[in-house]
C-alpha cells in the first residue's frame, strides 16, 4: 500500500475539510496511509509564519500535529501577507515529497498542487473553484492600497501559477462550473468532474422535521462571497407573509457588519447564528429547514446544499456558479437573481405551499442519491489515480 500525501490550503472548515475526509476515507478503504500538509496563515499560527517586517529577526517554522486522527504538517511562510509565498518551495515539502509514494491536493483552488509542479513529481488535483472567482469578492472590502497591489502584482501571478497547474498537471473539477473555468483558462484542455459523495446514510430525510416557517444556509458568513446581506434583505421581505419566520445560519459569530444589517433589516428576534460544527453534527439542522437558501455570489459547489438536498430540503439560489449543476429550477428548487425580491418570491412560494414543496423535497433526494453518491466517485477518482500513478 502506498504512503499518501495531500497537500492543501490551510481552510480544513467546511467545502475544503468536507472534501478532504472524503478523499481519505476513499484512500483508507483501500489501505493506503495518509499524512496531510498545509501552509498556515500568520494570523492563525504567529509562531509558525513570519510577517515580511520578522525576517531580519527570525524564519518560518513547521510543526506536526494530529487533525481528526490525521497526521498532520503546518507549515510557516515567509512574508505570508503577500500572498504568493503560499505556493512557492520550501525544503520541508522537498523531503515531505521524498517521503512518500504519492501526492495529492485538494484544496480550494488547485495552487495547492504547485509545490509538485515546482518539485516535478506526478501528483492529483482536486479543486473545488478557479484561483479569481474564489477571492474576488474579498478584494472588495480591502483596503485601496492593497487591492491596487493585489490587482497589479499578485492576482495576475496567482493566475499565472494556476494555468502552470492546469496546464502541466492532472487536476480533476469538483464541479461542471469549475471544469468550464479551467478549459477557458487554458483554452486547450478538458477537465474531468469528481462529484462530491454525500453519504445518505446520514444525510437521511428519515425523521425530517419542519414547521413550514424555517430557511438557513451554512457557510463561510463573513466571506463577502457568501452575500449574507442578501438572505438578511430578504428575510425582511419574507417577515411580513411569515411573521414566525425562522432564519438559521450556520457559520460561526457574525461580523460587526452582518450583526448591523441583521438588526437594520428588524430580524434580531428571526435569526439564529449558529457556530460552525462537525458535519455528522449538521444532519438535524438540514433536517429542520423548509427551504435552504444559498444567496452566494460564487460557489464551486456548495456541498452543504447537497447535504441538506439529501435530507429532503429544496435550494433556492442565486446563479453563482457550482449549484447551477444540481439545482432544477421548478423541480427541486429555484434560481433567482441578486434581488431580494426575487429570493422572496420563490422561497414564499415554497413556504406557502405544503404540497409542492413536499414534491421538491422528494426530488431532491433523488438527485443526490442517483448523481452525488460514493460508487460514482469512487469510480471515478480511482481511473484518474490509476492514469497518474501507474
Amino acid at each position: 500500500m502506498s504512503k499518501v500525501l495531500i497537500s492543501t490550503l490551510y481552510n480544513l472548515n467546511g467545502g475544503v475539510g468536507s472534501m478532504i475526509a472524503a478523499i481519505i476515507q476513499t484512500l483508507k478503504v483501500q489501505g493506503h496511509s495518509v499524512t496531510a500538509c498545509c501552509t498556515v496563515p500568520y494570523q492563525t499560527k504567529p509562531k509558525l509564519s513570519v510577517a515580511s517586517w520578522e525576517l531580519l529577526f527570525r524564519r518560518p517554522a513547521w510543526r506536526e500535529t494530529s487533525i481528526n486522527g490525521i497526521r498532520t504538517v503546518e507549515i510557516g511562510i515567509a512574508a505570508p501577507e503577500f500572498e504568493i509565498p503560499y505556493y512557492l518551495s520550501q525544503p520541508v515539502w522537498t523531503r515531505l515529497i521524498g517521503d512518500h509514494d504519492v501526492c495529492l491536493a485538494v484544496s480550494g483552488n488547485c495552487l495547492a498542487a504547485y509545490q509538485f509542479y515546482i518539485n516535478k513529481v506526478p501528483s492529483l488535483t482536486w479543486a473545488a473553484t478557479p484561483y479569481y472567482e474564489d477571492k474576488k469578492d474579498r478584494t472588495s472590502t480591502w483596503p485601496v492600497l492593497r487591492k491596487a497591489v493585489d490587482r497589479m502584482f499578485l492576482s495576475p501571478i496567482g493566475r499565472a501559477l494556476e494555468k502552470q497547474v492546469l496546464v502541466n498537471t492532472n487536476v480533476l473539477a469538483l464541479s461542471q462550473y469549475t471544469a468550464k473555468a479551467f478549459k477557458n483558462s487554458t483554452r486547450t484542455k478538458d477537465f474531468t468532474v469528481l462529484p462530491f459523495p454525500i453519504d445518505a446514510d446520514l444525510f437521511s430525510s428519515q425523521d425530517r422535521k419542519t414547521d413550514g416557517f424555517t430557511i438557513g444556509f451554512s457557510g463561510r458568513i463573513n466571506d463577502p462571497r457568501k452575500n449574507i446581506g442578501l438572505l438578511l434583505r430578504a428575510g425582511r421581505l419574507l417577515k411580513k407573509k411569515f411573521p414566525r419566520l425562522k432564519i438559521k445560519i450556520v457559520g460561526g459569530i457574525p461580523a460587526d457588519f452582518i450583526a448591523a444589517q441583521m438588526a437594520k433589516e428588524g430580524l434580531s428576534e428571526h435569526v439564529e447564528f449558529i457556530p460552525f460544527m462537525q458535519r455528522e453534527n449538521t444532519v438535524d439542522f438540514y433536517r429542520s429547514l423548509d427551504v435552504f437558501v444559498i444567496p452566494s455570489f460564487q460557489e464551486g459547489l456548495c456541498i452543504a446544499a447537497l447535504e441538506a438536498m439529501s435530507c429532503g430540503c429544496p435550494v433556492v439560489t442565486t446563479p453563482c456558479g457550482g449549484p447551477e449543476e444540481y439545482v432544477l429550477d421548478g423541480e427541486n428548487g429555484f434560481f433567482t437573481t441578486f434581488a431580494p425580491e426575487s429570493v422572496t418570491e420563490k422561497v414564499e412560494y415554497l413556504l406557502s405551499d405544503q404540497k409542492k414543496r413536499m414534491s421538491f423535497s422528494s426530488a431532491a433526494v433523488d438527485t443526490i442519491h442517483t448523481f452525488y453518491n460514493f460508487k460514482r466517485m469512487e469510480d471515478i477518482f480511482w481511473a484518474e489515480y490509476r492514469k497518474v500513478f501507474k
